[in-house]
């Protein structure tokens, strides 16, 4: 029966590195919109810089919303989780147009252009690689050769026996001749890249290892449009000021009505 179980448990471990997000349980906000919308809204996890044409972006309570409840200037990077048509959802933002944001190259775009050149797990060729691995710090990478880490795992050895053992979706041979594994999900973290030349990364004082240089691969930077300060728009200050003159003729009302009136002089 143990044996039995084990094989079970070993044969969903192994499924998790292939469906991300399967195995783990999906994010969903706490937004009237959205929980009134959900059937529309599509899981999106993309990052972005903000990017408005005037210099900064407008959040809205939502999409069907003029309420502006925040803004940035541009060049600020956001995480879109969820979207709507041409809306994404920022936690602790709102909704934004996606138009006014620029979005960040990452492992989808990495597949885009090279995708072609990908190849399927070979035990035989990258066995011998994740033998030599020694350590427990795991750099994991958005793509093959990217300016920064996404995360620096320390005392990943029991990810590292998994990935070992379990291998990765996809491989890919960089310029250098560095072979990079790709994984779905593992232990909460999703959509990342291994150099299993190197699986500690570069050689930095905080990532151990190092042995093996890893170029920075060159991608194309986007332009972005200057940011400039926020200015509410004028439909924001309407309530407040329909607010005042509610209240300066109210105050006017009370003082004609309670106030004593001045006897006129003969």
């Amino acid at each position: 029966m143990r044996r039995l179980f084990g094989g079970l448990f070993a044969a969903l471990l192994a499924m998790s590195l292939a469906i991300p997000a399967a195995a783990d349980v999906i994010w969903e906000p706490e937004d009237a919109f959205y929980k009134s919308h959900a059937e529309d809204c599509t899981l999106l996890q993309r990052s972005f810089y903000t990017n408005g044409a005037a210099g900064y972006v407008n959040f809205y309570a939502s999409p069907e919303s003029s309420s502006v409840t925040g803004q940035m200037e541009n060049g600020e990077k956001l995480y879109v989780y969820w979207q709507y048509e041409d809306w994404g959802y920022v936690e602790e933002e709102g909704w934004v147009v996606l138009s006014d944001l620029q979005l960040i190259y990452d492992y989808l775009s990495f597949e885009e252009e090279y995708g072609d050149q990908f190849l399927p797990y070979d035990v035989e060729t990258c066995g011998p690689l994740l033998d030599e691995w020694t350590g427990d710090t795991l750099a994991l990478w958005p793509y093959p050769g990217a300016a920064e880490v996404s995360y620096v795992w320390q005392d990943a050895g029991d990810a590292m026996a998994d990935l070992k053992e379990y291998g990765f979706s996809s491989i890919f041979v960089d310029e250098e001749g560095l072979t990079w594994g790709f994984c779905g999900y593992l232990y909460g973290n999703r959509n990342f890249w291994v150099c299993l030349d190197a699986p500690a990364g570069r050689d930095d004082p905080v990532v151990t290892g190092g042995a093996v240089e890893i170029p920075v691969r060159q991608v194309e930077q986007p332009e972005l449009t200057p940011a400039q300060e926020p200015e509410l728009p004028a439909a924001y200050y309407i309530p407040y000021t329909l607010g005042v003159l509610i209240a300066v003729g109210a105050v006017w009302l009370l003082a004609r009505r309670f106030l004593p009136k001045q006897r006129k002089r003969l």
